[in-house]
């Protein structure tokens, strides 16, 4: 489901529909760790922590989990939505987490973009969104999150301000967002 680097790039991370996270060597793909992380539930995605020797994982269980690259050990957790987290990134301006998904916690089911600080300690903004949220991205050099979703468009958020930016339509569902080393956004349709 998702898979991360680590910063020397001798070993990577992965996620699986079991739950589980496993370490594996790069030079020779044999596994070196297996973490069980957020079974009975999915875990999903995972994302580097910039400048740093941590990744983070999020799950059907509407978690995120704060891991060492090295060693395996979770530093932090956090039921960031009651339900899922569709998707999560990590914010480099103020230093903060961005995750999409469906809070049950809040009547009946809204789409959320909630903003948590870096280690999980206390949730600071939260915007309803929408669409149907898929994923999330924080761009690098700027405040603005961009959300993909099943509804055929993108939208842009300031999640300080708890804010909507803009919205852009397509003829073609977004599959995928990445920002490019320029710092334009690039996505991809079904």
């Amino acid at each position: 489901n998702g898979l991360v680097f680590t910063p020397d790039g001798q070993a990577l991370w992965t996620s699986g529909d079991d739950g589980t996270l496993r370490q594996w060597a790069t030079a020779d793909g044999t596994e070196r760790r297996r973490i069980v992380a957020h079974a009975p539930a999915k875990a999903l995605d995972l994302r580097r922590v910039p400048g740093s020797h941590r990744f983070a994982s999020s799950g059907s269980d509407g978690y995120l989990r704060i891991w060492d690259m090295t060693t395996g050990e979770r530093l932090a957790e956090r039921a960031v939505l009651p339900e899922t987290i569709s998707g999560f990134d990590y914010r480099r301006v103020g230093h903060t987490w961005l995750a999409v998904g469906r809070s049950l916690e809040t009547r009946g089911a809204e789409p959320r973009l909630r903003m948590m600080d870096a280690e999980l300690d206390r949730p600071l903004a939260e915007s309803r969104v929408v669409m149907t949220p898929k994923m999330v991205l924080a761009m690098r050099d700027q405040e603005i999150a961009v959300v993909a979703g099943q509804e055929r468009q993108i939208t842009f958020w300031h999640p300080e301000m708890q804010a909507l930016v803009d919205v852009v339509g397509f003829a073609d569902a977004v599959v995928t967002l990445l920002e490019h080393p320029s710092g334009h956004l690039v996505y991809a349709f079904d």
